[in-house]
Order: structure tokens, then C-alpha cells, then sequence
């Protein structure tokens, strides 16, 4: 999201908590998908449409994500957890990695 308004690589880095072996394969991930558009004469990084579509879907998926875990836990009050059944819970991801370095 830092490249949002266009930021260069160092500051992306910081913002996403990357180190630059991280940051440099993300980057080429989302250039090579069209994610994100690299200006040259300003050695800047720009997030693109599909990017910005890309954003939003992974915020509507978390959300999604942590309403359902909500239901679940006020649905386990009705039929409290035993030790002997298994539990699976849904996990909401911390964010996406191309996004924010989580």
C-alpha cells in the first residue's frame, strides 16, 4: 500500500517491514503481475488498478474472514467444545504479504 502515491524501494522496505531479499521478490512478483508499475525516471514504485482491486478483495477477505470467526464463536456458545472433539478455526490472515510484509 505505500506504493499507493509512488514511493521509492528503501522506503517501501521500511513501511513493509521487508528486509531487501524479501522486498525485491515481492516486487517482481506484483510487477510481473501487473500489480504494480515501475517509473524509471523517478526510480519510483506506483500500485496500479489491478493492484488497488487486488487490495481491496484481500481487505474483504479478512473481513469476511474475522465475521465468520465471530458467528463461530457466539455458535460455540450454544454447543461449548469438548476435549475429545477437534476443533477447526478459521484463521484471518495478517495481511497480505505483497501488501504489507505480514
Amino acid at each position: 500500500m505505500s506504493a499507493v502515491s509512488g514511493n521509492k524501494k528503501t522506503h517501501i522496505m521500511y513501511e513493509s517491514g521487508l528486509n531487501l531479499k524479501q522486498l525485491n521478490h515481492y516486487l517482481g512478483e506484483l510487477l510481473s503481475n501487473g500489480a504494480l508499475e515501475f517509473r524509471p525516471q523517478k526510480k519510483e514504485y506506483f500500485i496500479t488498478e489491478k493492484g488497488r482491486t487486488f487490495a481491496r478483495a484481500v481487505d474483504n477477505y479478512r473481513e469476511t474472514v474475522a465475521l465468520l470467526n465471530k458467528q463461530e464463536a457466539t455458535l460455540a456458545q450454544f454447543f461449548p467444545v469438548t476435549s475429545t472433539s477437534s476443533k477447526k478455526r478459521l484463521v484471518a490472515p495478517q495481511g497480505s504479504r505483497f501488501l504489507q510484509g505480514g
